[in-house]
């Protein structure tokens, strides 16, 4: 259920679909888009960006960055965006793609780009709130953090993230009250690690042992079970 819950809550599927299954459509078009992409036939991937559904291209993206082909990644994201016109998505695709490209500064701007298209896009929020702990603007985390959770309030990851960045100021209270609030949301082994870390005596959690996630490392392991099945 890792994988399948992975792809319900980035609002990109709910399934996996088996190998021994004929693909879907979206499915075999982002495998011709992907093959068109590596043999450099850019006339062909901007013809193919026009008619596919925005899911195939997703997940095009998807799979390239969990190869580690990043670079072919943003080429594909700033093509798509030229062809289709900017979205979120496509935003929010790029800025993973950087991020794992370990251009900081480029996933950052991309985060940003996909969030004023949809002020209310979760999965780039939460990874600029990220992004903001890192920098060490842990105010600028928490706006970035409730920003996400209001957009996904059934997402675990972005309550955790909110529950962190709390933490983070030394809001320890409303940390608490989110997590006894929407407790359900979170697997055990969670939950009891939150709790651990509300009944210490320090203000914030260390950076080592309570690190932000990244919906980027989730995509990671979606784009790797994707590849993998279409080998």
């Amino acid at each position: 259920a890792g994988v399948a819950q992975i792809w319900s809550m980035l609002g990109i599927a709910t399934t996996i679909v088996s190998p021994t299954l004929p693909p879907t459509a979206w499915e075999a078009d982002a495998i011709e888009l992907t093959r068109a992409l590596q043999a450099q036939q850019l006339e062909d991937v901007r013809q193919r960006l026009t008619q596919m559904s925005l899911q195939a291209v997703e997940m095009t993206l998807i799979g390239l960055a969990a190869k580690g082909d990043t670079t072919e990644a943003m080429q594909l994201a700033e093509m798509a965006i030229e062809e289709r016109g900017p979205s979120a998505v496509l935003w929010f695709q790029k800025g993973v793609a950087a991020y794992m490209a370990d251009d900081r500064e480029g996933s950052e701007q991309a985060y940003m780009q996909a969030s004023e298209e949809d002020p209310f896009y979760g999965p780039a929020l939460c990874n600029l709130s990220a992004i903001r702990q890192q920098q060490g603007d842990a105010q600028g985390a928490l706006q970035m953090a409730l920003r996400a959770l209001q957009a996904l309030p059934e997402d675990p990851i972005c309550l955790r993230v909110a529950i962190l960045a709390h933490l983070r100021v030394g809001n320890r209270e409303a940390a608490r009250e989110l997590l006894d609030s929407r407790r359900d949301l979170l697997e055990r082994i969670e939950r009891v690690a939150l709790e651990t870390v509300l009944q210490q005596d320090d203000t914030a959690p260390t950076e080592r042992t309570h690190a932000f996630p990244l919906h980027a490392d989730l995509m990671r392991e979606l784009g790797r079970a994707f590849v993998e099945q279409h080998k």
